[in-house]
């Protein structure tokens, strides 16, 4: 069942089933399964690059399959570091992964910023602003269009809170959230896992980014685990506390479009990437009846 209505459920990476292990079998499995959407996980390698021969193949089964595609980069970009050659190495990979991305087909490339190394929030807000603005006219100046999305992330130690995020893509032309709903609860030692809190970070997006944003969102979903320090790991929406339900609602209520892709254990990712479609096609229906 392809997703409908301008919400499109997909994988964080390739799915244990998928007969071909490679990305562009990855792909192809996930619009055979009649999901729309992938996450391709470039986010272990220290230096991600994916040849042009690859990066094309994967482009060639996104469009045979009707899939559409985002780049989850490395896991070491901090724009806060007080070494500058993390810092550089950091504007690589943006740059390195956001052309690979760009030649795969994909539209978005999602990262997490900085750490907070016990700066005040002020100042590692405006030296992530100025790489980020630095590095998104960079590359609209080579004709990658590929959307910059800074996620929001599940420790205090991490910048990346709701308004960071889209104040950031309010600020810069090319860049526009990643919001990872595990991640704020995560955050907020348990909160923020309502209806009306789903609601008022859908509403807060389109308070500071305008309508246009809600029909253009890319979201992150799972179960997850966290103490008084934030994130722990990723869990089944069983083994979790998350009312995935009561998002789903939210989301059909403010007509949200554009991706939501699931970040469960891989193991049991293609049934919660089932159910979760499932159910927001069935409440989408209610909505229409």
């Amino acid at each position: 069942m392809r997703s409908t209505d301008g919400l499109r459920f997909g994988s964080a990476g390739v799915l244990p089933d998928a007969p071909k292990r490679s990305s562009a079998g990855g792909v192809a499995y996930v619009g055979e399964l009649g999901l729309g959407a992938m996450e391709i996980e470039w986010v272990r390698s220290r230096m991600r690059i994916v040849s042009d021969r690859t990066a094309k193949a994967i482009c060639r089964a996104a469009k045979e399959h009707d899939v559409s595609l985002s780049v989850h980069g490395v896991y070491y970009i901090n724009f806060n570091s007080p070494r500058a050659e993390v810092i550089e190495q950091s504007r690589d990979w943006v740059r390195v992964q956001a052309r690979s991305a760009w030649v795969a087909g994909a539209t978005d490339l999602i990262f997490h910023a900085a750490f907070m190394h016990d700066d005040d929030e002020d100042t590692v807000y405006e030296r992530v602003r100025r790489h980020l603005s630095e590095l998104a006219q960079e590359l609209q100046a080579d004709d990658i269009s590929v959307t910059l999305r800074p996620e929001t992330t599940g420790k205090p130690t991490a910048f990346g809170t709701l308004d960071q995020v889209l104040c950031l893509a309010d600020e810069i032309d090319g860049v526009e959230p990643c919001i990872d709903f595990a991640h704020i609860h995560a955050r907020n030692n348990g909160g923020w896992n309502t209806y009306e809190r789903f609601r008022q970070i859908l509403d807060r997006t389109r308070e500071v980014l305008g309508v246009a944003a809600i029909g253009n969102l890319h979201l992150h979903f799972s179960g997850i685990d966290y103490t008084e320090a934030g994130e722990q790991n990723h869990l089944l929406l069983d083994d979790s506390d998350m009312h995935w339900e009561e998002l789903l609602q939210a989301l059909v209520d403010v007509g949200a479009a554009g991706t939501l892709i699931c970040e469960c254990p891989m193991h049991g990712q293609e049934e919660e990437l089932k159910r979760l479609q499932t159910r927001y096609s069935a409440l989408k229906k209610e909505q229409n009846a």
